[in-house]
């Protein structure tokens, strides 16, 4: 560690070095097409002229594929000229490169065939990097020349108010979203989606909407929406190669390919990771005893000390293809399929002290747990756009999914019974569980957008989906008198699980004078769950109907860069099935976990406030909310005969919910920027559920900051912290601050990127729980060795630009054809 250390050290104080004699200027990039054949315009000229000094105007020349790249351009106001042979010239006025905006991509530059000599002019609308816009923060990556130098997962990180869960799941506001690429669901699990972001360069990435007031056709989702809009990228063949490896043993490789054309847009990413990580935790339960008259004995009560130490790997493949097709004008289809394996290995070691009121070990046991499984999910979505051409507000939109998934996973539990001082006694038990777990889902939604009048829009819309999922588990106990492994049925449920949502929606948007606008709409949704268990008891089932309303007001202070926004709206958390599966977890003998077929949804009535003041150099933005959530679905820990506890999913009564989110970003100077984002959420029970179930109101707060250092326009410094304090009605979960930091090198003409990274050098992930129960009270301080340090290497497989004789070989080539063609 303290070499690395040094060595970042070393790494930074040379590039900083360097920076002194190398400040930042701007540059600019982007691609020349034929908008008639959709092809690249290979040797263009581009003519930037400064405002300043128009005697001073440079010429530069497109590369084979149409692509251009300006940099070290000096600040100001400039006006970009596109020539061609045989094409109409285009001219864009009024670009600025100062200090906090120093970096363009313009995307596609489409020329049309010469028709006249009159030259377009065009008044360049830059885009904020960050802007407020229809309910949603936009992040308009695409619009950074550096972001091409990113993974996609690296962008995430630095949008406030987005985490990562213990199990890997991305969070925004402390909640689980509905995650979608390109405006299209993934039904990818935390892992399986992690690893596909890891794998999609951030060139691959235009913008990043934080939709915490989803749209219509996912008002219902109570943990928001993050859409990833993907850009085309350049005409004909990109490629490029991405692999780390960290000191913790975790590496991972990917490569991207991508081609376009006129029609089509194909683009393909593989790639595999490892990961390894080590933990340990230590836990202490306080079991309290009470008297006749229910009041609490302190001094009469008994301990569990339990301590763990765990390794846990997994090998991660994953493969995915997109195209996009363009029918017409107004029509494009597109088709999408990803590939998801999942092999892993889980070892554990487990002991488990019983001591009495004095602390004295009066039981000792030890148990060694060992996982090893593998999951499979394949996915295929299409999709189907249609705009009227003389109105784009008309729109028709189709969208189907289908996913198949295995997984399997064999456990064996290994317990130790010891005596007091840790000598063995020959008692021992060995227990066996084997998983195996299929399903197949499809998923079909439609959306139907009817402008009724200028200023009022009809937006229709449905959905089905169906996800059935086979499950079995089969449990079996090492008997030493037959040598061999007997099967509990007891404890060997075997089941299939069925969930049917079907819903329908309409609501209107009304735009009114002064960019005051109104939407408002409802959704019909009909589910259905059952479960059917093999030895036909138990089964269980529920179906229910549900209307979810909403409505937002907004209005706009264009000028100023004000907006202001008053949302309502239903919402619906449903139980997924790892909720409501109950196989039994043996894995600690002392503490059962399980699922709970019978739970109902949750539903919460929002209430939220938004305030935005959004411009090019300064960014904030204000939310108020309360929430009133009924049926809430959560995790509850109780105590049973045995001296065990019980984990399992209930719906405790309800819960209202105050919360504050500020997020905001500041560019300093040319070299620095900082994003920042916290929130505050205030939880009050219900009077029932504190005096019986002895649950406690409580606040959870979270924060991040991000920051950003340009030393030159090859050399990055970035910083990421964050820190969270989870309450729940039980207790609380804190965390240490989790650190990051980055160093990033491009060489080669940026065709090669060189990284390093640092994950919490300074202090592992240190977790501390609390837990109180109706006679108990639990403490778990759970350390991650999550310290970690990274060297990443990325390679642009791009043909590099052409020489300048190849250049002026082609200009004259042009020109010779162009002739040619006029005498014909």
């Amino acid at each position: 560690m303290k070499f690395l250390l040094s060595l970042l050290l070393f790494l930074s104080t040379g590039f900083f070095s360097y920076s002194q004699n190398n400040s930042i200027k701007g540059i600019i990039a982007g691609n020349v097409i034929d908008t008639t054949t959709g092809k690249a315009i290979a040797a263009a000229t581009i003519k930037l002229t400064p405002y300043s000094d128009t005697a001073a105007s440079q010429s530069y020349l497109s590369d084979e594929n149409g692509a251009f790249e300006i940099p070290d351009i000096s600040f100001g106001y400039y006006s970009i000229q596109f020539s061609a042979v045989g094409f109409s010239k285009i001219k864009l006025d009024s670009i600025h490169f100062r200090a906090d905006r120093y970096d363009f991509n313009l995307g596609d530059i489409k020329m049309f065939p010469e028709a006249t000599e009159l030259e377009t002019v065009i008044v360049y609308a830059e885009k904020p990097l960050v802007e407020y816009k229809e309910g949603a923060v936009i992040y308009n990556v695409g619009e950074s020349v550096l972001s091409a130098t990113s993974s996609t997962v690296e962008l995430l990180k630095t949008m406030p108010l987005i985490s990562n869960d213990a199990d890997g799941k991305i969070l925004l506001k402390g909640r689980e979203p509905r995650i979608l690429i390109d405006g299209k669901p993934t039904n990818l699990n935390g892992d399986q989606l992690n690893d596909l972001l890891e794998a999609m360069p951030g060139g691959m990435i235009d913008k990043i909407e934080l939709q915490t007031t989803p749209p219509a056709e996912y008002a219902s989702e109570s943990g928001g929406v993050i859409n990833i809009v993907t850009k085309k990228g350049k005409v004909g063949i990109t490629a490029r190669l991405n692999t780390y490896v960290g000191s913790r043993g975790d590496a991972n490789v990917s490569g991207t390919i991508g081609y376009r054309n006129k029609k089509w847009v194909l683009q393909g990413t593989v790639g595999t990771r490892y990961s390894r990580l080590k933990s340990e935790s230590e836990s202490l339960r306080e079991t309290f005893f009470f008297n006749k008259k229910d009041k609490e004995i302190i001094d009469s009560s008994n301990f569990l000390l339990t301590r763990t130490q765990s390794r846990n790997q997994a090998l991660r493949p994953n493969l995915r293809f997109s195209a996009d097709y363009e029918i017409n004008k107004q029509s494009q289809w597109n088709m999408t399929a990803m590939l998801n394996y999942n092999e892993f290995k889980n070892i554990s070691a487990n002991s488990y002290q019983n001591l009495d009121r004095f602390k004295n070990v009066t039981k000792f046991s030890t148990r060694n747990n060992t996982s090893d499984g593998s999951s499979f999910t394949p996915s295929i979505t299409s999709d189907y756009r249609w705009r009227n051409k003389k109105n784009p507000k008309q729109m028709l939109s189709l969208f189907g999914s289908m996913n198949f998934g295995t997984y399997n996973n064999d456990r064996i539990f290994i317990q130790q019974f010891l005596n007091a001082d840790g000598t063995t006694t020959g008692r021992d038990s060995t227990v066996k569980q084997f998983n195996d777990n299929k399903n197949f889902g499809w998923e079909l939604r439609g959306t139907y957008n009817l402008p009724l009048s200028k200023q009022v829009l009809l937006n229709t819309g449905a959905t089905a989906g169906f996800d059935p999922s086979y499950n079995e588990l089969i449990t079996q106990i090492f008997e030493k008198a037959s040598g061999t492994f007997e099967r509990i049925d007891s404890m060997s449920p075997k089941f299939k699980y069925f969930q049917n949502v079907y819903t329908l929606r309409s609501g209107l948007t009304i735009d009114l004078p002064k960019t005051w606008r109104i939407i408002t709409g409802a959704q019909l949704e009909n589910t259905g769950v059952h479960f059917r268990f093999t030895n036909g008891t138990n089964n269980s089932g529920n179906n229910y109907w549900i209307v979810m309303p909403n409505l937002t007001i907004r209005k706009e202070w264009r000028p100023s860069g004000f907006s202001s926004a008053l949302t309502y709206r239903r919402a619906i958390r449903r139980p997924p099935l790892n909720q409501l599966n109950p196989s039994v977890d043996y894995s600690n003998l002392y503490s059962l976990r399980f699922g709970n077929p019978t739970l109902t949804p949750q539903l919460s009535d929002n209430f939220d406030w938004n305030l935005g003041y959004f411009k090019t150099k300064f960014n904030i933005n204000l939310s108020l909310g309360y929430n009133d959530v009924k049926d809430i679905i959560q995790l509850v820990r109780t105590l049973i005969p045995g001296d065990k506890t019980q984990i399992t999913f209930q719906n405790i009564s309800a819960r209202k919910e105050y919360e504050a989110t500020l997020i905001g970003g500041y560019t300093f100077s040319k070299k620095i920027r900082m994003n920042f984002g916290g929130g505050y959420s205030y939880n009050e029970y219900s009077d029932y559920d504190k005096k019986n179930n002895k649950y406690k109101d409580g606040a959870t707060y979270y924060g991040s900051l991000n920051g950003n250092y340009i030393i030159t326009d090859k050399i990055t410094f970035e910083t990421n912290l964050r820190y969270n304090s989870l309450a729940d009605p039980q207790g609380r979960s804190r965390s240490t601050l989790k650190q990051i930091f980055g160093l990033q090198t491009r060489w080669l003409k940026k065709r090669l990127m060189v990284g390093f990274t640092a994950i919490d050098p300074f202090k592992q992930q240190d977790y501390t729980t609390q837990t109180f129960g109706k006679n108990f009270n639990i403490t778990t301080n759970y350390l991650s060795y999550t310290r970690n340090f990274r060297i990443s290497v990325a390679y642009n497989l791009t043909k590099p630009p052409v020489s300048q004789a190849t250049k002026q070989k082609a200009i004259t080539n042009a020109v010779k054809k162009a002739g040619v063609n006029k005498k014909k």
